[in-house]
């Protein structure tokens, strides 16, 4: 499934209008026409007997618009529809003006709320409005960019205390369409259907869970306005996986299957090491070795006996001239690596990671403590010959790129593309929903997982994935999207078993398996 910003959405309607030669009048019919269809084919297919009474909440703009042609359309199929004007018929413009007037020679019962409010609150409209059975937000759209105040303020405070099933246009008013912030207060839907193309705020930070299940609808927007916007973002679904995820030939041997190498743990972190082997053994890859700390060897090959073990990283300090050669040695022959997970923060790190990307000619992945030692210096990374893949989670994401937390998670999908194209790597984004980008430009959003994963040693188990996937075969882009894909996936499998408070990384990893097994 695409995805687009605000923005593009925009430039695809004016193309259309402008340029195409749809008026906005016709685009605003098929998009109300659609929506209604949606919401009706989702309440026949879900009650055995299905609600009708319906208030439509539309505010001032086009969102208001797609209101009036949504209430004309169910009033057709029998709804008992009353429209609710947040807003004065004079503010009113344009495509949305008309489908007023139409929808003023019509049955459904039109209420202005200014005329009969003197100050719409919570309260107020609890005590004007009756109780309806769907209440369908058709308030703000996508062009917010501040906070929700006035009028619509207080009355998607009011529709998120009423009782029914909620139903937004396009997206839920007060949600940021780029960014999936609530602004100030948000549409809490169980159902959205959003217009022409997803929007990237759907499905990221607060979208998931504001939006419910979503729709996209076919409002006409031609594939040509679509490519001259450069669409570029991608919701990862098991349609689009099951491109990647190519079952195995008959003929396949280990020696076909790629060869990678993982360098983790220390002696205070071994779990972090054999989490990312059991990662990297779940993905199909043919060899697993591991270069590690001598502590890390028992609780690793106990639990792993197809990894092969170099127990040559010291505990501390500085890597000696022949600890480099071992290094050198051990990347011959890989076909990728894994570095960072559980190696501390000794000096040591800084210079492995240097020295891998100074040697190396192979796909790195890097994270964890590789993360935070190359925070330190990004200069190899402008100097490697090697494609490489980051992934961070927001912390670590701060080091990486000097902006606070807070304020990259503003934007999530902008910090991560804004890190890849710099230093024209692979950036994992590891947050509530985990971002690809790609120095090219594309970036991938995540529809699988669940908030029980936020917990120690899962991002060691993608890792490991990821590397094994790559080292199989499988480009990087396709490989991180896959892996994140299969993450998400062994996560909803572990949560069905033990619940998301809890889902342990274990737990992940053990599901791996379970996860690829889908596409067979």
């Amino acid at each position: 499934m695409n995805l687009c910003t605000r923005e593009q959405m925009q430039e695809m309607d004016r193309q259309t209008i402008e340029e195409v030669g749809i008026s906005g009048l016709v685009l605003m019919e098929i998009a109300g026409r659609s929506a209604a269809s949606a919401l009706h084919e989702h309440l026949i297919t879900t009650y055995e007997t299905p609600p009708l009474r319906a208030g439509i909440f539309c505010g001032s703009g086009n969102n208001g618009g797609d209101g009036y042609v949504i209430a004309r359309h169910l009033d057709s199929l029998g709804y008992d529809v009353d429209v609710l004007m947040v807003a004065r018929p004079e503010s009113i413009e344009g495509d949305a003006w008309t489908n007023l007037e139409i929808l003023r020679r019509l049955s459904p019962n039109i209420i202005i709320l200014q005329d009969l409010l003197e100050d719409i609150t919570v309260e107020s409209l609890q005590d004007l409005l009756p109780p309806y059975e769907i209440y369908v937000d058709a308030l703000l759209g996508t062009g917010l960019k501040g906070d929700v105040s006035g009028p619509c303020f207080h009355t998607i405070k009011y529709l998120n205390e009423a009782l029914g099933f909620k139903f937004a246009v396009d997206i839920p008013s007060g949600l940021n369409a780029n960014t999936g912030k609530t602004l100030g207060v948000s549409f809490k839907a169980d159902l959205t259907c959003t217009l022409g193309m997803a929007k990237n705020g759907l499905f990221l930070q607060h979208g998931r869970q504001i939006a419910g299940k979503t729709l996209v609808a076919d409002i006409g927007i031609l594939p040509e306005t679509e490519n001259s916007v450069g669409i570029q973002g991608e919701l990862l679904t098991r349609k689009s996986m099951e491109t990647v995820c190519y079952p195995r030939a008959r003929h396949s041997h280990k020696g076909m299957l790629g060869h990678l190498g993982v360098i983790a743990g220390s002696k205070t972190m071994p779990g972090a090491a054999v989490l990312a082997t059991g990662g990297a053994v779940s993905s199909g890859v043919g060899l697993i070795s591991v270069y590690t700390a001598a502590d890390v060897q028992q609780p690793l090959i106990g639990r792993f006996p197809e990894a092969m073990l170099l127990p040559l990283l010291p505990d501390f300090g500085e890597l000696s001239e022949n600890q480099l050669i071992d290094l050198e040695r051990f990347l011959e022959e890989k076909s990728t690596l894994v570095i960072g997970p559980g190696l501390g923060l000794e000096p040591m790190v800084s210079a492995l990671v240097s020295s891998v990307l100074q040697t190396a000619h192979i796909p790195v992945v890097i994270d964890a403590d590789g993360l935070t030692a190359l925070a330190g210096d990004m200069s190899p990374l402008y100097e490697t010959l090697c494609p490489v893949v980051l992934t961070p989670h927001p912390g670590e994401m701060a080091r990486l790129t000097g902006v606070d937390a807070t304020q990259g998670m503003e934007d999530p999908v902008q910090w991560a593309l804004s890190l890849a194209q710099q230093y024209r790597c692979y950036v994992v984004l590891k947050c509530a929903t985990t971002i690809l980008a790609s120095p090219d430009g594309r970036y991938a959003v995540n529809s699988t997982g669940n908030p029980g994963m936020a917990t120690g040693g899962s991002g060691d188990v993608l890792s490991g994935l990821l590397g094994g996937l790559m080292a199989s075969g499988v480009p990087p882009w396709d490989a991180a999207r896959l892996a994140i894909y299969l993450h998400g996936i062994a996560g909803d499998l572990a949560a069905e078993k033990s619940g998301f408070r809890a889902l342990r990384a274990l737990d992940i990893m053990e599901q791996l398996s379970h996860a690829l097994a889908e596409f067979e």
